[in-house]
């Protein structure tokens, strides 16, 4: 088994956005601010819920 270890000070590639409207989730390599679903104002979840 090969492990693939991730530095902590390195930044993801693509960030992962939720919309606080809708709740609909994306995932960007762009900053994003508003909802491409509803127009509403998405933040940025470091870690996923699922």
């Amino acid at each position: 088994m090969h492990m693939v270890r991730m530095d902590s000070y390195t930044p993801p590639s693509t960030s992962r956005y939720e919309c606080t409207g809708c709740l609909s989730r994306f995932e960007r390599e762009s900053h994003l601010v508003n909802c491409p679903e509803c127009g509403e104002r998405v933040r940025n979840v470091a870690v996923p819920r699922e």
